[in-house]
């Protein structure tokens, strides 16, 4: 299970995540990843949950290559 809470304050918005991915097919729990990402560009956060691949790839380091790469196309 995933834990992800957002909270808008007068100051601004706070975002938190727990750092396990919890697969429950196998039965296996990975510890110290990256569920919340910060998107300067946007002035955003996002977060995801689960343990899915995308074109090989953790689903955190997708989406981080993605802000990464899509900087300077906003």
């Amino acid at each position: 299970m995933t834990l992800v809470i957002t909270l808008r304050t007068e100051n601004g918005i706070v975002m938190t995540a727990d750092s396990a991915i919890t697969n429950t097919t196998i039965r296996e729990i990975t510890h110290n990843r990256l569920k919340l990402l910060q998107i300067p560009y946007l002035n955003a956060g996002m977060s995801f949950y689960g343990k899915a691949r995308i074109d090989s790839n953790s689903t955190g380091a997708w989406l981080q290559k993605f802000i990464d790469e899509n900087n300077n196309k906003i």
